[in-house]
């Protein structure tokens, strides 16, 4: 068995032992420690395995599995960033990835990615290294897990005891590109996938959602979000599920929603997005009306400017609403200001 064949097999074993027995936020910290250390062990394997491959000329095709590992433990950054706390393993990451970046001679991880998995076969049907990425991703989730005992366990099982796959989809969004995102395979997984990361009760998970969407969103072709009402799918399931209003969620959350629900709303047709756009508007005024932290204040200010930019004449539907918020905004209760006697 040559030495690239020992490392897959090895990361097929990593991949597996990344599977959680309990939902992610029961694990301990102690947990997570070993965790890391076990990535920090097959990060060492890989990198001495490449270097040993660039003295010897050694070209072998390149494995998705690994990359697996490698952009897992980088998606945990949008996530719940439980391996970023050591840094001997991002820097570890870090440079794999250059080794690859200069072994396949491309600038950046992005084209990294686009490398066909089996460059030497004859026929013209190899897959490119994120497509590859992608479809053994979801055979992880897809395979049944062995519950624990626990019958009320979450629909979203696989996401929350799966983590490392999770971040992996995530950060295979972020380094993605049009045109390649735009391929149907992509924006028929990652649409469905960013909405159930936004249904998930923390606030990071939630944020690592949206990501996903307005990633999409900049990315795929505009006839792809038309097609099926996907794009208005999106934003109603967003406005519908009040997501960004709980009282412990941060004004980045809620700067990433509205900044969400605006450009996937731009990809709608004239008729349809203006419809969107004054449904989006009585929310945002709705919002505005019941907050009263100061630092949301501002954010949803920042999307009713855009908005009233993008309305012009029709925004005089919400005039009364709008005074009724102004009114709330301009007397409500301010923080005192101590001023020192001198």
């Amino acid at each position: 068995m040559s030495s690239n064949q020992v490392l897959i097999k090895k990361s097929k074993e990593i991949i597996e032992a990344s599977k959680l027995k309990h939902h992610e936020a029961e694990i301990s910290e102690s947990l997570w420690i070993e965790q890391i250390q076990m990535y920090i062990d097959i990060c060492v394997n890989i990198k001495n395995t490449l270097n040993n491959q660039q003295l010897i000329n050694d070209n072998q095709p390149i494995s998705a599995y690994i990359f697996i590992i490698l952009g897992g433990i980088l998606g945990n950054s949008y996530t719940t960033c439980k391996l970023h706390s050591n840094n001997q393993l991002i820097s570890l990451i870090k440079d794999i990835f250059n080794i690859y970046l200069i072994k396949f001679n491309v600038k950046t991880i992005g084209q990294l990615l686009l490398i066909k998995i089996n460059p030497l076969s004859k026929l013209n049907t190899s897959s490119s290294l994120a497509s590859e990425i992608l479809k053994l991703s979801l055979v992880y989730l897809a395979k049944k897990c062995d519950k624990s005992t626990n019958s009320n366990d979450d629909e979203d099982y696989s996401l929350t005891h799966y983590p490392l796959i999770r971040d992996t989809i995530v950060w295979l969004t972020m380094e993605l590109d049009y045109p390649e995102i735009s391929e149907h395979e992509f924006i028929s997984i990652l649409q469905p996938f960013g909405l159930r990361l936004t249904e998930d009760y923390r606030s990071s998970i939630q944020l690592a959602g949206l990501n996903v969407l307005y990633n999409l969103a900049n990315k795929a072709r505009i006839a792809d979000w038309r097609q099926s009402n996907r794009a208005e799918a999106v934003i109603s399931q967003l406005l519908n599920h009040r997501i960004a209003c709980s009282s412990n969620s941060s004004e980045i959350l809620l700067n990433k929603l509205y900044s969400t629900l605006l450009v996937l709303t731009n990809l709608l047709s004239n008729t349809n997005s203006a419809n969107w756009y004054e449904k989006i508007t009585e929310r945002l005024l709705f919002d505005l009306l019941m907050e009263t932290r100061y630092k949301r204040q501002l954010v949803l200010l920042k999307h009713l400017s855009k908005l009233i930019d993008i309305l012009k004449a029709s925004f005089s539907l919400f005039t009364r609403q709008f005074i009724k918020v102004t009114s709330s905004i301009l007397l409500g209760p301010r923080k005192l200001t101590r001023v020192s006697s001198s």
